[in-house]
Order: C-alpha cells, then sequence, then structure tokens
C-alpha cells in the first residue's frame, strides 16, 4: 500500500510507482501530483480518495488500475490536463469509478 494523509505532499516527475495486490490511500488535505508523463499502476488493490485530499495531473501523466476501483468520498479532488486514468476491472466487484458526497473530477 501507498498511504498518505494531513498535510503531505507526494510529488512525482518524470517517475513511476508500481503496487501490487495493494491499495493507494489519500486523505485528510494530502495532495499528490504527477507532472512530466509520470505513470503510476495499482494491480488488484484500489485508488481511493477520501476528505478533502487532491490529485494533480499534468504533462501526460498517466494511472492504471486493474482488478481495482477508483473511489473518491467526502471532498476527494482529481485535476487532469493532458492525462490519463485507465481503470479496467477482473470480476464484477472491479473496474468502477465510484464517487459519493461532495467530490470534484475536472
Amino acid at each position: 500500500n501507498i498511504e498518505y494523509h494531513d498535510n503531505k505532499i507526494i510529488f512525482f516527475e518524470s517517475s513511476t510507482f508500481n503496487i501490487n495486490s495493494g491499495d493507494f490511500l489519500t486523505y485528510d488535505n494530502a495532495i499528490f501530483e504527477m507532472t512530466a508523463q509520470s505513470s503510476g499502476s495499482v494491480t488488484g488493490g484500489n485508488f481511493i480518495l477520501r476528505d478533502s485530499s487532491y490529485v494533480n495531473m499534468i504533462e501526460e501523466a498517466m494511472i492504471t488500475i486493474s482488478g481495482g476501483n477508483v473511489e473518491m468520498y467526502d471532498f476527494g479532488k482529481i485535476t487532469m490536463e493532458n492525462s490519463y486514468i485507465n481503470v479496467s476491472g477482473t470480476d464484477s466487484s472491479s473496474g468502477s469509478f465510484l464517487s459519493r458526497n461532495s467530490v470534484s473530477i475536472s
């Protein structure tokens, strides 16, 4: 798992991350930023934003979630510019983009 919270900032520039059989979880006021063709993958896990956490993806950043879901709750926010999120499932319980409450995607 990658998990961060409170007022943390995670910044990826021209970088890659891979999570196998785990989740990417961010909550509270944490910020996650990907730029300059950074990429990440979550295989067999979920990409979860809670509270007022924020993900900013620019300059052809890409996240691939396979065998899991994207889940946004409370005031989670994703902003994308020339970037991609690819979500694919392996069964009926994965491959979804779920949101509830006051989330923002732009």
